[in-house]
């Protein structure tokens, strides 16, 4: 199970370059499977995690988040990109 590792802000600009250059773009399902989905409430506590799937907007369902694999720093990881914010799990 992947970690939540760090995210571009506290990253240096060569290491996120460098996992974006190689980075494959992912299904949510894919992504999901490979982390701590209570890592992610954590990160991402507005969105909307109750298994109901009401009205509220979702992590899967939001327009500005995609979802990837790639390397960070020579490591195995997946990346949330959430509005030009990388948050990396390695």
């Amino acid at each position: 199970m992947k970690k939540y590792t760090a995210n571009c802000v506290h990253s240096s600009a060569d290491s996120i370059d460098d996992m974006c250059d190689c980075g494959e773009e992912i299904e949510y399902a894919e992504f999901i499977k490979q982390i701590d989905v209570e890592e992610l409430k954590t990160l991402f506590p507005h969105y909307n995690w109750s298994d109901d799937k009401a009205e509220d907007l979702t992590l899967e369902d939001d327009w500005a988040v995609s979802f990837w694999e790639s390397e960070f720093v020579k490591a195995p990881c997946v990346y949330i990109d959430h509005s030009r914010v990388e948050y990396i799990f390695c």
